[in-house]
């Protein structure tokens, strides 16, 4: 895979996030941030997947945390609260996770 970016975290609210850099952009794995939510990867995966323009996610080779390559579902940052934006809080059950919303 090359010189792939290597994955830092940071904590948000309790959980932590994995971002990383490319192409000089900012990024987030995408899988993390819907776990921490409480909310469906598959489903979110395919919203996500289905709105490429809107919210520019695409698959990207990373190096993990464990050394380990993989590809992940990442969004820029910059995109992010136009995504939190379009959940329906009312479907997130748990109170402190809702509150992250």
């Amino acid at each position: 895979m090359g010189n792939l970016p290597t994955i830092k975290t940071f904590e948000f609210h309790g959980d932590h996030l994995a971002t990383f850099e490319h192409d000089g952009q900012h990024y987030v794995a995408m899988r993390p941030v819907v776990e921490a939510l409480g909310m469906s990867w598959g489903s979110q995966s395919d919203k996500l997947r289905g709105n490429r323009g809107k919210f520019n996610c695409t698959d990207i080779g990373t190096v993990a945390l464990d050394g380990r390559e993989r590809s992940m579902l990442s969004m820029p940052i910059r995109k992010l609260p136009l995504w939190l934006a379009s959940i329906n809080p009312n479907k997130i059950h748990d109170e402190h996770r809702k509150a992250k919303i």
